[in-house]
């Protein structure tokens, strides 16, 4: 069963799952390569499936890297709904493009910006997935770009980001603001939203979703970069996503040694890798040997590259 203690709420690891999509590598020429997304899918793996601290076991925590088609979301987003009872955890890093209309697609291996509706994946489909899932907690985690790359016309942008996220009895955080890029500093290993979410979970206490919230958000701003957003619904922002203390209800119950625990790590504990492959080559479309259209790439503005 799940408890609370001291504000916080312990969810039930074994009636809990996740899903971490993570896109890093696109064949359009129009869609730069995200090299960071594959240190944000370890990472989260390592810390949620971590043997001390993390609440999930390693089966119940499926990542979809680099998906080339909405079949394999869809998979994977079927499967953590059918199961979650307690919490239903969902991750996506990688472009965030606008169709003409405004509506927000998470980008794919294949996405063609010719053809957003069907080859990337609209955030109205994910929410609907996660509006069908029976878990008392529903937590979904966006770490893309809202404005997109070649869609010349879009919609008024007031409220996108996180309306377009609402879903009644969840709690949602973006990586950015309504209009900013995310970043992808050169070099790091996970992109700045993603690498300070991990820093906060690494905390010596468990915090809650709106701890890691302010710590993601103090973390940023510091470093001059777009705020995350939030919005919680009920008392979903004193959710925890590691385990508490020895004993509390909810955890996965193992008894833990005197001393201070170690934060989960970045990289897999020792025992082999992650069971899901983050370097398969990508297959080329036909349409990726066409001549290329012109490439839009961001410049680099005081050593940050927007992720999209």
């Amino acid at each position: 069963m799940s408890g609370r203690a001291a504000g916080r709420w312990f969810p039930y690891g074994p009636g809990s799952r996740a899903v971490l999509i993570g896109t890093g590598r696109f064949t359009s020429a129009d869609l730069p390569g995200i090299p960071s997304v594959p240190g944000n899918l370890r990472g989260l793996w390592a810390a949620l499936t971590h043997p001390v601290q993390g609440l999930l076991a390693p089966e119940h925590c499926r990542v979809v890297a680099d998906p080339t088609d909405q079949s394999a979301v869809g998979a994977a987003l079927a499967w953590a709904v059918r199961e979650a009872e307690e919490l239903l955890l969902v991750y996506y890093a990688g472009h965030g493009i606008l169709d003409d209309t405004g509506l927000l697609h998470l980008g794919l291996v294949h996405t063609d910006l010719d053809q957003v509706g069907f080859t990337a994946v609209p955030i109205e489909l994910v929410k609907r997935h996660v509006g069908e899932a029976r878990a008392r907690a529903r937590v979904l985690v966006v770490d893309c770009c809202f404005s997109g790359r070649a869609v010349s016309a879009m919609a008024e942008p007031a409220g996108l980001a996180v309306g377009q996220l609402d879903l009644a009895g969840t709690y949602t955080l973006t990586s950015t603001t309504r209009t900013a890029p995310a970043h992808a500093p050169a070099g790091e290993t996970c992109t700045a939203f993603t690498g300070a979410l991990l820093d906060a979970l690494a905390a010596p206490v468990p915090l809650t979703l709106d701890e890691v919230h302010a710590e993601v958000d103090r973390a940023l701003h510091a470093r001059g970069l777009p705020r995350p957003q939030r919005r919680s619904a009920g008392a979903a922002g004193s959710l925890v996503l590691l385990r508490g203390p020895s004993g509390m209800p909810g955890t996965a119950g193992a008894a833990r040694t005197a001393g201070p625990v170690p934060p989960p790590p970045r990289t897999p504990p020792p025992g082999g890798p992650p069971p899901f492959d983050l370097g398969a080559p990508v297959p080329q479309p036909r349409s990726a040997r066409r001549p290329p259209r012109p490439v839009l790439v961001a410049a680099a503005v005081g050593g940050w590259w927007p992720c999209c």
